[in-house]
């Protein structure tokens, strides 16, 4: 702050006072500057404008996509279709904590696996179900089969516990919870005050004598679903398919899918 009020008197100063043109004016100023310690900003500028106009360009690009999605009423499978047309074969997820990877066709299946399963189970568009897991590459996939039919995700945070937990789940309207087997003891706390229409799905290692009663073991279950994309009608980009649930126990509903296009679009 203090440079910059120095350079500008010393602007006034001489262009006001000394009536200095503005070409000898403008180079006074940027030798004063320089002269001041201001060379850090340009040496840190020089080494950082590659990746600001790197990092330009793909937002542009980001914004550029979400707008043609807009304004063609693309729907979210059939963006996510060429994607996996495109690049079907290639490393879609990797989860750091395994190591595991997942191609763009895998992720396909398995999120087309959740949509039928869904649908087969009376799930309708504007339907909710609450995701209360630890990160891992079904979190993506779950996400993604109800945002195929319509279904919106409530992604729960996973350190919510006991009222805090249920307040999240309650708000949300959700008719099911998939959980993670890591998540087991929280959901026993608070599952006697979640309702009993409220299905409960267990994702992980399965154990029946942990779970709530009535719980079920998600995997046999998308196991037998089909991998097929479901038929429905076409559900527009625009349309609202999550539900954001933090800390601070609110749930958020987000207007659009420009998250979606960032991960959909020309990115990979």
């Amino acid at each position: 702050m203090m440079r910059l009020a120095c350079c500008t008197v010393l602007l006034f100063l001489l262009r006001l006072l000394v009536g200095l043109p503005w070409f000898q004016v403008l180079p006074s100023i940027l030798i004063f500057y320089l002269g001041s310690g201001g060379w850090k900003f340009v040496l840190i500028f020089a080494k950082t404008i590659r990746r600001d106009l790197h990092a330009a360009g793909v937002l542009l690009k980001v914004k550029s996509n979400v707008n043609r999605h807009l304004k063609e009423r693309n729907t979210l499978p059939k963006i996510f279709a060429e994607t996996v047309r495109r690049h079907g074969d290639k490393t879609a997820l990797i989860f750091e904590g395994t190591g595991e990877k997942w191609s763009f066709r895998q992720l396909d299946e398995y999120s087309n696996r959740v949509a039928n399963l869904l649908l087969q189970r009376g799930f309708v568009e504007g339907d909710v179900v609450a995701l209360f897991m630890e990160n891992r590459s079904q979190y993506v996939g779950l996400w993604l089969g109800m945002a195929k039919i319509g279904v919106e995700a409530a992604l729960i945070n996973f350190n919510l516990r006991l009222e805090a937990l249920v307040h999240c789940v309650t708000i949300s309207n959700a008719k099911a919870v998939v959980f993670g087997s890591e998540l087991t003891e929280a959901v026993c706390e608070v599952h006697s005050s979640m309702g009993k229409t409220v299905q409960m799905l267990c994702s992980g290692d399965w154990d029946p004598k942990r779970v709530p009663a009535g719980t079920e073991c998600l995997e046999p279950l998308l196991d037998a679903a089909p991998t097929h994309l479901p038929i429905r009608p076409d559900r527009c980009f625009t349309g609202q398919s999550i539900n954001l649930s933090n800390h601070t126990q609110s749930v958020y509903k987000e207007p659009n899918l420009d998250l979606v296009s960032i991960f959909l679009s020309k990115m990979f």
